[in-house]
């Protein structure tokens, strides 16, 4: 998970709860890029909702 850069906001359990998230998408054969996961921490800290996000990654495909 060292790959991935997280926010300096980003709490100890959240980044946790994140690099668990990541992991769980990784197994269903995902490969979340930079922006996808800056996309979850933003949702997570409630700056960006979850529409929003996965509006953002649709645009990206």
């Amino acid at each position: 998970m060292q790959k991935y850069r997280f926010l300096p906001e980003i709490s100890a359990d959240l980044r946790h709860q994140l690099i668990n998230s990541i992991g769980s998408w990784r197994l269903e054969g995902l490969e979340p890029d930079a922006e996808m996961v800056l996309d979850a921490q933003l949702v997570a800290l409630g700056q960006k909702t979850p529409e929003q996000a996965i509006q953002d990654a649709l645009k990206r495909v």
